[in-house]
């Protein structure tokens, strides 16, 4: 038994330690989170998960043209093709890199960290070998990067200067000095070039100063000095050095607002610069006239008046004094000098806490910024409006249910929250901030409404049509703490689990009344499911028992199934006749819901193995078990979760014996603790633990300096009131998997949050679904096949597209000849034409009939695309079948386009050398004559 791997589709994130945003050219978002990329297109209000995951958590993330490059914190670094979202080429780098940057022409890339090189971009978008070239290092630790806008200087941010390098090709003999701009009292964190000569930047502490550079052609020639130090002079060569960039202050200016102690990032547009600071406010500035204009005259008058005052501060007591002629100068380069001073447009708060990254669109009218908290906002700064708005849950997720429709998913954390999430948009439509405490489970009733269990002693309901919390049940006194809740088929009974107290509470969700307290379990219930055809409940403990309570008889009495080791969870088949156990011994024990018999088992001790701890000095465990289970929608599948990063499919049909069909990796990421199987041991200490384990805060952190004092004041093995924090390896585990009722897609609640998959990806899933509109009984995939052996293509075309069954599809398609593909698609009713558009965008991607496929589209767009958006009810869903063939068409002219041209050179270079060979006997001739 073999399935198709599911896709990813959405990742639905928790709070990701930094968040880095920059908008595209179509002015769409793209924003890290953890070790994947997520692009966002506020237009049409949908987000993607781009198909690729990093090695590690993504901490620099840079674009420029198509291009994405992004960088891991293992320094490897990544280049996209974002029209097709794949890597073209990876570069690993032997130094940490904390940042990078693309040039604006797209040829260059610059990482940042320990020190700074610069690397020529692959010149070939298909994966070569040695394709990233190296141009320049510099032995320099940096924390900002930019480029001139043409790409020829790069403004390096070390500590408290900036220096700014010219690369250019050297001279023989003459060595380029580079400039290095001084005056900043703290850390620099941003650098811009403005317009032709001017330069911003900023530091920690909020000032802003703006330079005015001079360029020296390098062509006519520059200045060339000698060195006057006396270990140069042996070779008179290389006491040569050139300073190709000279630089003045313009102003100085001060950003900080709202009573902040640091300034964490900015970005500058079209003359506006917007600063974001340590308290979650960001403020926008207008720059002054003397950096957006790009006149002459007030760069000659401030460099003539610089050098004037040089002149005049460095002259020796009781020589004479400044003569008129300089007096004169002054006055007259004075007057051509006009400073004015920044203009505070607004300030706005968006967050309490800090704003690590700052984007603008390519108009400059949106703003993109994310904080420490994993918030994301677009805001629009002419009309004053939010554009997007969202925000991840801040601590782990626990717990996520799929609505009885499957058009949404509701998910719940640990930090007291409900969200409501559209599955087609992959944005958060609500969020319930009603707990006060974690939220244990979620699940959905049948009419629409969450709910919830929480470890404050309450289980609410939320009606996700007004968004509201319209039912707050609890028990009798004391506060329970409840950790697993059910709902019955009818929605109408509430059934929760206490950690606590060993109990199960019965609800009517129509009134909130307590309708009976189930006693006999002598551990926590560990989870708690609704047999979907009766009123049947079952409830497991740590107990190792299983109980069966018949809630319509309501006689007191159940009938309970023992285990040999603790039971995790409990979860009914679709069909009510069957239902899953999994226990800590690894087992998944099938029982008979009808006799109370075992009906099967299945060893997954293997399948469930977690990796190797970072600090366990041993190998990995050979043996684990599982914690969540969850049957598919026709009952056919179980999906089995564990302490691991695998999620294990079970083909578990009736009749059938079950087998283990897939593993699904849910992450790559090794920043989680437990992904692989072996690990190197020379990174273990005497004490078990790895060498990097621990590190420091964030030097960005508002209270760093107070927690390393405070820190410096205690006594040995005693803690301060403001210690450092410590890093925690988050444990690679999945804590809860749940199906869709309507089959098509299923998730997993893992560490870097959750993950919902698909059999297709993205939009293309939206166009083949089984559809039953004009289905008849003589309308099957062997009529279809039938029509097509025949030569009847239109009435086999027509007959697999209502079935809209991809096999018969392509069968009936690839049977078509190329002369009656006008003639087939002419036939064929309008309706159909997003589903025909949405398979051939499939086909270009997946078959190798390349001319084939694009013939068909060719004439699909021909006949019907000028009537498609009048005649189709819904017109959205055509844009999406165009968007995926645009998409598929775009992929493919990436890598034709380019073997084309070689070919074409390659061509012309066999003609000429075939005719040069052919005229080569008559010169000869001629010559002799």
């Amino acid at each position: 038994m073999s399935v198709s791997p599911p896709k990813l589709r959405h990742l639905l994130p928790i709070c990701p330690q930094q968040v880095q945003v920059a908008f595209t050219v179509s002015n769409t978002l793209l924003h890290s989170a953890n070790g994947r990329v997520q692009h966002t297109d506020p237009y049409h209000g949908r987000t993607r998960t781009l198909p690729f995951e990093a090695t590690r958590s993504i901490s620099a993330l840079t674009h420029a043209k198509n291009l994405l490059l992004t960088i891991d914190n293992a320094s490897r670094a990544a280049l996209h093709l974002l029209p097709s979202s794949r890597v073209i080429a990876r570069l690993t780098l032997d130094f940490q890199v904390n940042t990078a940057a693309l040039s604006p022409c797209g040829k260059l890339a610059a990482f940042a960290g320990q020190r700074v090189e610069v690397w020529h971009l692959p010149s070939s978008h298909m994966p070569t070998f040695g394709a990233w070239r190296r141009q320049a290092q510099f032995a320099v630790t940096a924390s900002s990067l930019a480029w001139s806008p043409d790409s020829r200087r790069l403004a390096v941010a070390s500590d408290r200067n900036v220096t700014v390098y010219t690369l250019a090709q050297r001279q023989q003999g003459v060595r380029i000095k580079p400039l290095v701009l001084y005056g900043h009292r703290t850390v620099v964190v941003f650098a811009k070039f403005v317009g032709k000569n001017g330069l911003l930047t900023l530091s920690r502490d909020g000032v802003l100063f703006c330079w005015r550079l001079r360029y020296n052609d390098l062509r006519e020639g520059y200045a060339v000095h000698k060195f006057p130090f006396a270990s140069e002079t042996r070779n008179p060569k290389r006491s040569l050095f050139a300073v190709p960039v000279s630089a003045k202050l313009a102003s100085r200016h001060f950003v900080k607002r709202a009573s902040a102690r640091t300034v964490g990032s900015a970005s500058v547009r079209d003359g506006r610069i917007v600063a974001g600071m340590c308290n979650g406010v960001f403020a926008m500035f207008e720059l002054p006239q003397h950096m957006t204009d790009e006149s002459e005259e007030f760069d000659e008058g401030l460099f003539v008046l610089g050098n004037l005052k040089m002149r005049r501060s460095t002259r020796v007591e009781g020589t004479e004094m400044d003569s008129d002629e300089d007096d004169e100068l002054m006055k007259e380069d004075t007057k051509k000098i006009v400073f004015t001073d920044l203009t505070l447009l607004y300030t706005l708060s968006v967050s309490n806490d800090a704003i690590n990254s700052i984007s603008f669109n390519s108009s400059g009218d949106w703003i993109a910024l994310s904080s420490a908290s994993g918030q994301i906002l677009i805001w629009d700064w002419r009309a004053e409006t939010h554009i997007l708005k969202q925000q991840a849950h801040t601590l782990s997720a626990t717990a996520v249910a799929f609505s009885p429709d499957g058009r949404a998913v509701a998910t719940a954390s640990k930090d007291g929250r409900v969200k409501l999430w559209g599955v087609a948009t992959g944005f958060c439509a609500a969020t319930f901030s009603d707990h006060s405490a974690a939220v244990t489970a979620l699940t959905f009733s049948a009419n629409d409404v969450i709910i919830s269990a929480s470890l404050d002693g309450t289980v609410r309901a939320f009606d996700i049509r007004r968004y509201r919390n319209f039912r707050v049940m609890v028990g009798p006194p004391p506060r329970r703490q409840f950790g697993c809740v059910a709902a019955d088929a009818a929605g109408e009974l509430i059934a929760a689990g206490c950690v606590d107290t060993f109990e199960v509470i019965v609800w009517s969700l129509r009134n909130g009344q307590v309708l009976e307290i189930l006693n006999g379990h002598k551990g926590p219930v560990s989870a708690i499911s609704f047999r979907p055809t009766r009123g049947t409940l079952a409830t497991s403990s740590w107990d190792r028992t299983v109980r069966l309570w018949d809630m319509y008889e309501r006689k007191g009495s159940c009938e309970v199934l023992e285990h040999s080791k603790e039971v995790l969870d409990v979860a009914f088949r679709p069909d009510g006749k069957e239902f899953a156990v999994c226990t800590t011994s690894g087992e998944i024990v099938f029982w008979d819901a009808e006799k109370a018999s075992i009906a099967g088992t299945i060893d997954g001790a293997r399948d469930s193995a977690p990796g190797r701890l970072r600090g366990s000095r041993t190998a990995a465990p050979q043996r684990g078990y599982y914690q969540t289970l969850n049957y598919s929608a026709d009952g056919r599948f179980l999906l089995a979760g564990a302490a691991s990063r695998n999620v294990c499919v079970y083909h578990v049909a009736e009749g059938s014996r079950p087998t283990l069909v897939d593993k699904v990796i849910v992450t790559k990421n090794q920043d989680f603790d437990g992904l692989l199987d072996k690990l190197n041991s020379k990174n273990l200490t005497i004490s078990g633990h790895v060498l990097n384990s621990i590190e420091d805060d964030n030097e960005n952190a508002e209270d760093y300096e107070e927690a390393r004092t405070a820190n410096g004041r205690s006594l040995p093995g005693a803690a301060s009131e403001q210690k450092l924090r410590r890093r925690k390896m988050l444990k690679a585990e999945v804590t809860c998997v749940r199906t869709c009722a309507t089959g098509r897609l299923w998730a997993a609640v893992t560490s870097e949050g959750v993950l919902i998959y698909g059999q297709d990806e993205g939009e293309d899933a939206d166009g083949l679904l089984f559809d039953p509109t004009n289905l008849e009984i003589d309308i099957t995939p062997d009529a279809a096949r039938k029509s097509a052996a025949e030569g009847d293509y239109a009435t086999a075309l027509s007959l697999a597209l209502r079935l809209n069954e991809r096999d018969s599809l392509n069968y009936v398609v690839e049977k078509v000849p190329v002369s009656f593909i006008g003639e087939v698609v002419a036939s064929v009713s309008v309706l159909y034409f997003s589903r025909l558009i949405l398979l051939f965008a499939w086909r270009l991607e997946n078959t190798p009939h390349l001319e084939f496929n694009l013939r068909w589209a060719k004439e699909i767009m021909l006949v019907q695309g000028g009537r498609a958006h009048r005649n189709v009810p819904d017109p959205s869903t055509v844009n999406t079948a165009l968007r995926s063939l645009n998409r598929a068409c775009r992929a493919h002219s990436r890598r034709i386009v380019p073997l084309s041209d070689k070919n074409e050179h390659a061509l012309q270079y066999l003609l000429t050398l075939s005719k040069r060979r052919l005229d080569e006997p008559q010169q000869e001739a001629e010559a002799q004559a």
